[in-house]
């Protein structure tokens, strides 16, 4: 997640991500939280997270067959306490370390997710190279409370910057949603139910590992992100099952 240098509307649908012709390599329903998954525990020094927030295993957690990502009020030094939750051990250096789960092209990523509409929540769903000191990162889902009728995705890797969106005719919050990236090894699309948010094409991006965050940042320094903040109450999320398939 970082700061917007291309941002392309894209409204034209595609053809829907689907797993039907797939074999499934991959699944959670979050019964438990399982080995599968490290909590991110840090203060770290990113641009936007620096004297601000702080990522708080306690802020993840499973309930009733879901697992929940909060963004609270700080109690690690920093104003706020966010979230996130990997199948690698995140912001610890690249390539990645403690990768418990990784797949390398072609696949399809899914993910069941009822996203927030409060202001100023930043949140995502994301693809990461794990095996890269260069990684890509796939914002599969890069949503910000405050525009709830806004799909947004991402492709990043230094010094690429490819941000798209779709303006969509109903409100993320207001349910579960299915959230895709259908990742080949020239090109990933990503997309919402049956609706597609952008595609671009890419090259030697590795095996991926999925990583769900919930975070902040200051909205008078980042208004791209912290749209609608700074938070005055804690908000959460909630990702119903994730799963991966081989195409």
């Amino acid at each position: 997640m970082r700061r917007v240098a291309l941002f392309v509307i894209l409204c034209s649908l595609a053809i829907p991500a689907t797993a039907s012709s797939a074999t499934q390599l991959f699944r959670d329903d979050f019964n438990t939280l399982s080995p599968d998954w490290i909590k991110r525990n840090s203060c770290p020094s990113d641009v936007t997270a620096k004297g601000w927030l702080c990522y708080n295993p306690k802020n993840v957690w499973v309930s009733g067959g879901k697992l929940y990502l909060q963004h609270s009020e700080g109690t690690m030094g920093r104003p706020y306490d966010g979230s996130m939750v990997a199948t690698y051990k995140h912001g610890w250096g690249w390539p990645a370390t403690n990768v418990r789960r990784t797949w390398p092209a072609p696949v399809l990523i899914e993910a069941s997710i009822k996203f927030s509409g409060v202001d100023g929540f930043w949140q995502a769903f994301m693809a990461w190279s794990t095996n890269l000191s260069e990684p890509y990162e796939f914002d599969i889902a890069e949503l910000r409370g405050a525009e709830e009728s806004l799909d947004f995705c991402a492709i990043h890797r230094d010094p690429m910057k490819i941000h798209m969106s779709r303006i969509l005719s109903f409100s993320f919050a207001n349910g579960f949603h299915r959230y895709w990236a259908r990742y080949q090894s020239g090109s990933v699309a990503f997309g919402i139910d049956d609706i597609t948010c952008g595609s671009h094409s890419i090259s030697g991006a590795g095996s991926v590992g999925i990583a769900f965050a919930a975070t902040s940042a200051d909205p008078t320094r980042f208004p791209w992100a912290g749209l609608g903040g700074p938070m005055k109450v804690s908000a959460s999320y909630a990702v119903d099952w994730v799963e991966v398939s081989r195409l």
